[in-house]
């Protein structure tokens, strides 16, 4: 993640500011406490807090990632706190919100019931995945566009592929592969 090394009161120079010790301050606190915990009730729209990802070693990838990030740098020094290294390039095959341990443990045990299928369907072959061109997700994230080809189909074939999880109900990637259809490096 771009940000993760980042300590944005530090960037940003955020200081920690005493509080008064008054009655109004215990006042504002209880009601800035009410606001806190009304947030964290309501729910926010899907924010994925899980990745699942293929690092990127190829140095000829690698190298031709760097050329794109000099020359985006070019055009704008400030983006270089927004740029990764190349120990965190990777493909991102799958993103998943986890809120607790059980979820994990869920999204955990659905990974690995895929696991003879996917092997399955490669027969032992490794899945050459093909990108060609530049886009951004939300003009948030950069991505490489995944290009047309059989790995296409490979990947839909696998994301179709329901899975049952400990709900007893079937759940599927599919959902997650029309939305995600390109594979990021961000």
């Amino acid at each position: 993640m771009p940000f993760a090394t980042v300590d944005i009161q530090d960037d940003c120079g955020i200081t920690d500011v005493p509080q008064m010790n008054s009655k109004r301050s215990k006042e504002n606190e209880d009601i800035k406490n009410d606001h806190i915990k009304k947030r964290k009730r309501a729910p926010k729209n899907y924010q994925p807090n899980y990745f699942l990802s293929v690092p990127i070693t190829n140095k000829k990838i690698t190298a031709g990632i760097k050329v794109l990030q000099n020359t985006i740098l070019q055009q704008d020094k400030r983006l270089a706190k927004a740029m990764v290294g190349d120990g965190s390039f990777h493909v991102t095959l799958l993103v998943m919100q986890m809120l607790n341990e059980d979820e994990i443990n869920i999204g955990t045990d659905a990974l690995l019931e895929l696991k003879p299928f996917i092997e399955e369907i490669l027969q032992g072959k490794h899945l050459t995945l093909s990108f060609q061109g530049i886009d951004t997700f939300q003009s948030q994230v950069g991505f490489v566009k995944l290009a047309d080809g059989d790995h296409v189909n490979t990947l839909t074939e696998i994301a179709e592929k329901p899975v049952r999880v400990s709900d007893g109900q079937e759940h599927c990637m599919e959902k997650s592969l029309s939305l995600y259809e390109n594979a990021f490096l961000d």
